[in-house]
């Protein structure tokens, strides 16, 4: 059993090196007491915090890729480690990020939102921000999964603001986006201040009038009003499975939110 007397003085003697390069035995011990904090026998002290903080404090960006990928070895409900990897990564800063963005395009794994959300947190300087949203760009590009896109796009926001609202727009039609992490597009215009509020619905007299006034079939009705004035349905309209989806996917409704709703 690891006593917290000799693990301390092992970890003073470490952090006074300051910001040399790490031993690779040393990072590769650090890493496997922050990852496997539920197998590590314990005395009177959590060994993964001591570990967890020397890894923060060394900034050594050679631990960004293990610590990622230690993620998948964790238990789902270990909120600790995936609080510690956003911390890490924004603590890193731009220190991380070529590490970071390795991880980011080889890997498929659910808990890839943890970095993305740091991402959005990360960048001091207008240069180091374009940087992120450029990559955060490329990311939702590859379409991987609905929740990683809503979690990419979330940090697109936090770090460029409404500049990149045309992609972000253009993704909603095109791409699979998990509305429950910001809404859909309306929500985050609203944020943005783009817009005011979502009074611009199609209701159903709306619908049914402007079907009849242009002679169109629902479908094509549904299809004009979205595309003339960026609006969405009302939860009053009953919405086919042909029909086209809400959410502007282009998509028919059954292939796309019918599941989520």
């Amino acid at each position: 059993m690891l006593e917290k007397k000799d693990f301390s003085q092992s970890l003073k003697a470490l952090l006074s090196r300051g910001k040399k390069t790490l031993e690779s035995r040393k990072r590769e011990s650090l890493v496997h007491m922050a990852i496997n904090s539920d197998r590590i026998e314990l005395r009177d002290f959590d060994i993964s915090v001591y570990a967890m903080n020397s890894l923060i404090q060394l900034k050594d960006p050679k631990s960004v890729k293990p610590l990622l990928l230690g993620m998948d070895e964790i238990s789902s409900n270990n909120d600790e480690y995936c609080e510690f990897i956003i911390e890490f990564l924004q603590e890193l800063d731009m220190i991380a990020f070529d590490n970071l963005v390795d991880y980011l395009f080889e890997s498929s794994s659910k808990k890839t939102i943890f970095p993305l959300e740091a991402m959005g947190k990360m960048g001091k300087t207008k240069e180091d921000k374009d940087k992120i949203a450029e990559t955060l760009m490329k990311f939702i590009d590859l379409d991987k999964d609905s929740l990683l896109n809503a979690f990419a796009i979330m940090s697109l926001v936090e770090c460029s603001k409404d500049k990149y609202i045309t992609f972000i727009r253009e993704a909603f039609k095109t791409k699979e986006i998990d509305f429950s992490i910001m809404g859909d597009i309306g929500d985050i215009e609203i944020k943005l201040g783009l817009k005011k509020d979502k009074t611009n619905r199609i209701t159903v007299e709306k619908l049914e009038k402007f079907q009849k006034k242009y002679n169109l079939t629902k479908e094509e009705t549904i299809n004009q009003m979205l595309r003339n004035n960026d609006m969405l349905y009302d939860k009053m309209v009953d919405i086919g499975k042909n029909d086209p989806c809400p959410c502007g996917s282009g998509k028919k409704y059954k292939k796309c939110c019918l599941n989520k709703n």
